[in-house]
């Protein structure tokens, strides 16, 4: 879906690096080639605050990964058998 002004995406599940629309800026710059991006000679960057909400998942993260608990990805699409082989005998299913 596109206009003049914006365009709508949305983004694979497979992808799960696709977080923000920088994201998708940056695939778009790769598909099409970073030599063909404009260059500019002078930039202007706006730094802003931490946001406290962030900061406190970021941590979070953090503390929780240090005593062992990780990330898990599960994927709906893969049939219960194939992930059998990952569960404790003594698991209930």
């Amino acid at each position: 879906d596109s206009t003049a002004a914006s365009i709508t995406c949305t983004v694979p599940s497979h992808r799960l690096d696709v977080h923000k629309e920088i994201d998708l800026v940056e695939e778009v710059a790769r598909l099409a080639g970073y030599d063909r991006l404009p260059v500019r000679e002078h930039l202007t960057v706006t730094v802003r605050r931490e946001q406290v909400q962030v900061t406190a998942w970021a941590l979070m993260r953090e503390m929780l990964n240090a005593h062992g608990y990780h990330e898990t990805i599960n994927f709906s699409f893969v049939q219960p058998v194939h992930g059998q082989p990952f569960v404790p005998h003594d698991a209930q299913a």
